[in-house]
């Protein structure tokens, strides 16, 4: 047993605690004072992960569709599509398709 050192044995380590540890006084330590909470520093910026839904809050995005896969799915089975394109309107002209910055009737 040459691999092993002497101080990682059984042996050393009951040899260790036979001898009873001594009390400690620890009536110093009780203050009676109230503990502060740690100083935290609040980050800049908006916080890097988004928030925790509720897995029962999400809405499926898209068209929603029922038709035979191939009898890959049950028969009548909702599967989600991609999702429809959002059709921007303009704020100066109230038209879809461009927005304000490139609408070509004066701003005012």
């Amino acid at each position: 047993m040459d691999y092993i050192p002497p101080e990682l044995t059984a042996k050393r380590w009951q040899e260790v605690y036979l001898a009873p540890l001594p009390p400690v006084d620890i009536t110093g330590l009780t203050v009676g004072e109230p503990c502060d909470p740690p100083f935290t520093r609040v980050p800049r910026g908006r916080p890097k992960k988004e928030r925790v839904r509720r897995e029962d809050a999400r809405a499926p995005r898209g068209r929603l569709e029922t038709r035979d896969h191939g009898g890959l799915l049950p028969l009548g089975a909702v599967v989600a599509t991609v999702p429809d394109p959002v059709q921007h309107r303009c704020g100066t002209c109230g038209e879809a398709g461009h927005n304000a910055r490139r609408c070509r009737r004066p701003h005012q």
